[in-house]
């Protein structure tokens, strides 16, 4: 069965479907597919090469939270540098353009959010790659762009590790909430 890409406006077709039956459906589909193309999926809810096969060893699955609990466990064994591959594949926040639909979906209260915080939240995240040497990783689901400034300007005073770790709960997050999309569960 072809699956559409989940951040594609192919994929809102699959929300037509009841809820239970899309992801008794989902499921299947990534217990069936070849690897190349579940873990090619899995990449798209956390962008880690050494997560995305790790989950994968793991399945069959039978339930959406055996996937969640095999991605956390995954998660709970990467390393540093698994973590930047991660954070890397992340759109910087603020305005809208060029965004795959996933990150609009997530960063649609930011959008919304006044000029000049957007245009804050643009300074300061540029302030951020320069001080970690990466983008600002926030699951900014549902949260307003002044929040996220907010949580942006707090953490800059974290020393590195402070912040990796800080970043790794933000990606574990995004990463749940994505795989509960591309498992149809919403």
């Amino acid at each position: 069965m072809a699956f559409p890409d989940p951040r594609s406006a192919d994929w809102e077709k699959t929300n037509q479907i009841e809820a239970g039956e899309r992801a008794r459906m989902c499921l299947k589909w990534l217990n069936n597919v070849p690897a190349e193309i579940a873990e090619k999926a899995l990449l798209s809810c956390c962008s880690s090469t050494k997560w995305a096969r790790t989950v994968l060893r793991h399945g069959p699955y039978d339930s959406l939270d055996s996937v969640l609990r095999a991605a956390s466990d995954a998660a709970g064994g990467l390393g540093d540098d698994d973590w930047l591959e991660a954070f890397a594949s992340h759109a910087r926040l603020g305005r809208q353009e060029g965004l795959s639909r996933w990150d609009q979906q997530e960063q649609r209260a930011i959008a919304a959010g006044l000029d000049e915080t957007l245009t804050a939240l643009e300074e300061e995240s540029r302030r951020y790659e320069k001080t970690f040497g990466r983008l600002f990783v926030v699951c900014a689901t549902g949260r307003p762009a002044s929040a996220i400034l907010d949580e942006l300007r707090t953490r800059q005073g974290n020393d590195t590790e402070k912040e990796l770790q800080a970043t790794v709960a933000e990606e574990r997050k995004i990463m749940a909430l994505r795989l509960t999309k591309l498992l149809g569960s919403r």
